[in-house]
């Protein structure tokens, strides 16, 4: 049974036979060494024994996302994501709908690049009803504490 080197790497490896070198799914450009072949090393694709049983080298996809390209190619941009805004009223104006608006906001551009734009724009509308709503509670709880402080004095 003839026995064959591989070139990994950089590096010598084996002793395999043929069949082992065919489970290791290696591609053509793979240099492989025995001495009833050649004297020196060869291309599996060079080796008329391995033609049957090397696959293809390996062609990786072109990458593309379809969550930031239109069908003519323009280049989108997510839709505004009403975090700091969010964030200020949380601090200044009204916890609870503050925070509700820094989870809606959140989610706009994960959902975006995930592809759901429809998700991103409706998470982008709730961000931004949850910020104005904290802002409108911050006024009127201001307002009713200003009453109620000049009422106290009185």
């Amino acid at each position: 049974m003839k026995r064959y080197y591989v070139m990994i790497n950089g590096q010598q490896q084996g002793p395999y036979t043929m069949s082992q070198i065919k489970e290791m799914g290696l591609d053509s450009s793979t240099y492989v060494f025995n001495n009833e072949l050649s004297s020196q090393w060869l291309k599996l694709s060079d080796v008329p024994e391995f033609n049957n049983i090397t696959p293809p080298p390996f062609t990786p996809p072109p990458i593309t996302s379809k969550s930031n390209v239109t069908n003519n190619n323009q280049t989108q941009v997510p839709p505004k994501n009403w975090l700091l805004e969010s964030i200020l009223v949380t601090i200044f104006c009204c916890i609870p709908f503050g925070i509700v608006g820094i989870l809606s906001a959140r989610k706009v551009e994960t959902l975006f690049y995930q592809g759901d734009s429809a998700g991103a724009q409706k998470a982008s509308e709730d961000a931004k009803k949850w910020t104005i709503v904290s802002l409108i509670c911050g006024i009127v709880a201001a307002i009713i504490g200003f009453i109620f402080g000049v009422l106290g004095e009185l």
